[in-house]
């Protein structure tokens, strides 16, 4: 549910998000479901709303569908308003993770496959937090994290808890109820939230947490409730804003790095598109990923057209992409198919005769992008043995 007067964004059929508003009681919804009802605005509903409405259905139909949790997402902080009496709490440069009281998910709703003595003293609840090594190893995490068969690595490994999913209770009482049902351990602990006083305070925190490597603070407003969606009631503060967009073309690059990848178009969720050309390193010139992958890319502001200024690459989002690749291979008589995708860090194949299930085999690497770098070989093979990408 959201406060009066209070607005947030979810992620529709279309490319852009649709903005769900509560006003003095009633909701409204930019989707063409919603405006096209002829009922009074008041009496008008649809399936975005009853999922703001009804946040239990909402998780148990979204994972049921395969779409992951639908958990409260952050804008970039508006510098124009006072963040007093706002909560600040460390920004992590890890992965998000959601612990339905049982398992632990991505957000994307990949199942994280944790050891059992890291998981054992989790109570029966959904908990919303960041598993992460430490400031500065976003790499390390993953390489841990997305493994299908987890090793003593996990030790390294913490659960910043930082809320409680699916209530229609403050901030301040899902705090308050972390404290009383969770006990710090080795493995897991609630994250530190602090009152702000004001934009002073706020600029001396983001100055203590970046100049120690960390990546910038995370605002969330007082008395705000849990939504499904990017929300204003949360809000980070970086150094650099990030971003994700899609690949759609690869250039060569010139001088030193000829032969090699030079720049990517990529395109933002908007359809707006630009180019980086910056931030890759030099295994990624030579191996570049392929048209379609998704990347996280961070920039200093946005132009009064709408375009990042500055944009440099990060990564891959390994897991969010699915990388995913379709051949068939027709000659005569012979009609076969190979796919090969990659899910978190394991490879799989399958292949056979079109319209029968073929077979299949898994490879597992102890990192997200040597998986995918695996695959893409795999492809090339097949396509120089006259197998086309099917579209």
């Amino acid at each position: 549910m959201l406060k009066e007067g209070q607005s947030v964004e979810v992620k529709g059929s279309g490319v852009k998000p649709y903005l769900i508003k509560n006003t003095k009681g009633n909701y409204s919804c930019s989707c063409p479901a919603w405006r096209n009802q002829s009922l009074p605005t008041n009496k008008r509903i649809c399936k975005h709303i009853k999922r703001i409405l009804d946040p239990s259905s909402s998780q148990e139909n979204a994972m049921a569908k395969g779409r992951g949790f639908p958990v409260l997402l952050a804008i970039n902080w508006e510098k124009g308003f006072d963040p007093s009496g706002w909560w600040m709490s460390e920004k992590l440069d890890g992965i998000r993770a959601i612990w339905n009281g049982k398992k632990m998910y991505t957000r994307h709703g990949n199942e994280i496959f944790s050891p059992e003595w890291f998981t054992k003293d989790l109570p029966p609840l959904k908990l919303d937090g960041e598993l992460w090594v430490g400031r500065g190893e976003f790499q390390e995490t993953t390489s841990i994290v997305l493994k299908k068969k987890p090793d003593d690595r996990w030790k390294k490994i913490k659960f910043a808890i930082f809320d409680i999913i699916n209530t229609s209770q403050s901030f301040e009482n899902r705090q308050e109820g972390l404290s009383k049902i969770i006990d710090s351990s080795d493995n897991f602990y609630i994250l530190e939230q602090v009152k702000c006083k004001s934009k002073v305070h706020l600029y001396e925190t983001f100055d203590a947490v970046t100049s120690s490597g960390g990546e910038g603070v995370m605002m969330r407003e007082e008395g705000s409730l849990y939504v499904d969606g990017r929300s204003s009631c949360l809000q980070k503060v970086k150094l650099f804003l990030d971003a994700e967009a899609t690949i759609i073309r690869l250039s060569d690059g010139e001088g030193k790095h000829k032969g090699e990848l030079g720049s990517m178009l990529v395109e933002m969720s908007d359809g707006k598109r630009f180019s980086i050309g910056s931030g890759f390193t030099s295994a990624m010139r030579k191996n570049p990923p392929t048209e379609g992958t998704l990347i996280t890319y961070k920039y200093q502001e946005l132009t009064n057209e709408g375009l990042p200024r500055f944009p440099i690459f990060l990564r891959v989002r390994s897991d969010k992409n699915k990388n995913e690749f379709l051949l068939i291979f027709k000659d005569g008589d012979k009609n076969k198919f190979w796919k090969g995708s990659v899910s978190n860090a394991t490879v799989t194949i399958r292949f056979g005769k079109v319209g029968s299930k073929g077979q299949a085999r898994s490879k597992d690497f102890d990192d997200p992008q040597k998986a995918i770098l695996f695959l893409e070989s795999k492809q090339n093979e097949k396509i120089k043995k006259g197998y086309i990408v099917n579209r």
